[in-house]
């Protein structure tokens, strides 16, 4: 990405965080202007070009670190690298399923995604670093917020 592309997308992830904040500030106000904050949403939404339907983070399995949330708001992206000195808390944490079993992580580089979940409960997911296109579109989605999808539940969350 060129350097005008990373200034440009820096600044629309910042004002981007600017305009939730104003939100949440708002829905905190004894006297919320919800017309405010609509203007607000309509800002948001005008700023990703088109209005698009909402994103999931879909998981190959129900995870205790989810607590059930159906939807979660992604609030960073982290580069971090997978290898013998990642602490073992943080590989049991992301990849043990309810079931007890584990996905496994091989050594290389990945994003750690962090959410805050419907129920205000945080939790954080390592994913594949793959290319600097999968990086961009978190980063570019951070402030949005994502179905959770767990597959084999029978239902999508």
């Amino acid at each position: 990405m060129s350097k005008q592309g990373q200034m440009k997308l820096l600044k629309a992830v910042l004002r981007r965080a600017e305009l939730r904040e104003e939100q949440q500030r708002i829905t905190e106000s004894d006297d919320p202007d919800w017309i405010r904050w609509c203007e607000i949403e309509d800002e948001i939404e005008a700023s990703k070009g088109v209005v698009m339907k909402r994103k999931a983070i879909k998981f190959s399995g129900d995870y205790p670190k989810l607590y059930g949330q159906t939807s979660a708001e992604l609030i960073a992206v982290r580069d971090i690298r997978i290898d013998r000195d990642t602490p073992a808390e943080l590989l049991a944490y992301d990849t043990t399923k309810s079931d007890g079993s584990r996905y496994e992580l091989k050594t290389g580089k990945y994003l750690q995604l962090i959410f805050v979940g419907n129920l205000g409960i945080p939790f954080c997911t390592i994913r594949s670093a793959g290319s600097d296109g999968k990086r961009d579109y978190y980063v570019l989605s951070i402030g949005e917020i994502f179905n959770i999808e767990v597959k084999g539940s029978g239902d999508v969350r």
